[in-house]
């Protein structure tokens, strides 16, 4: 509620509750630990440099109260207030400050990811270039290690299965490559211990 809000209901709480034969008194003043104007039915604790009769209002005397700006208690809030707002500001500004932090670093690891992922799909395409020039489909040859193989096939999917099946024998490890070319295509590919052994479509 604003300070004229609180002073008129003041006003009326004065005027309903105040004795037909008496005068209420209230006061005005600057409280230093808020920076507000407050009304009050009892002087401030401050040391008081002067007392004004405010408005003429029928059952209540007014008075306009101006504190000793230069008493310690008074400067004491003053400062107290200061420096309490001085540290929100200082939080709020750690607060930006973090932040941006946060949203640079989040935006470096963003361009890490793609400059990454430019190199890799480089690097893919020069092997592609290399290795896959074989006689079975996509230039594969038997015998590939599985990072030829995907370089082979880097335009389906990146190069990466769409599913993996491994199993572990004594003869060493094997494991089934599935790519999902289109709606209706399949191939499988077959490893042993990461070299090619087979093409499955």
């Amino acid at each position: 509620m604003s300070p004229l809000g609180w002073f008129g209901a003041l006003i009326l709480s004065a005027t309903l509750t105040a004795p037909a034969f008496g005068q209420q008194t209230i006061y005005r003043w600057l409280n230093p630990e808020t920076g507000q104007y407050v009304t009050t039915p009892t002087l401030p604790s401050y040391p008081i440099k002067e007392k004004r009769p405010g408005a003429n209002l029928s059952g209540i005397d007014l008075y306009n109260v101006d504190l000793d700006m230069t008493s310690p208690a008074v400067k004491a809030a003053i400062e107290k207030r200061e420096a309490a707002k001085a540290e929100e500001r200082r939080k709020e500004q750690a607060r930006a400050e973090q932040k941006s932090q946060h949203e640079q670093a989040e935006r470096d690891r963003r361009q890490a990811e793609r400059e990454r992922a430019v190199r890799t799909r480089q690097e893919a395409e020069e092997m592609r270039q290399k290795y896959c020039t074989g006689p079975l489909s996509f230039g594969i040859k038997l015998g590939m290690p599985g990072e030829h193989v995907r370089a082979c096939l880097l335009e389906i999917n990146n190069g990466h299965p769409d599913k993996i099946n491994t199993t572990t024998t004594a003869a060493g490890l094997r494991e089934q490559w599935i790519y999902r070319i289109g709606s209706h295509e399949t191939w499988y590919f077959y490893f042993s211990n990461g070299r090619l052994t087979a093409i499955q479509q």
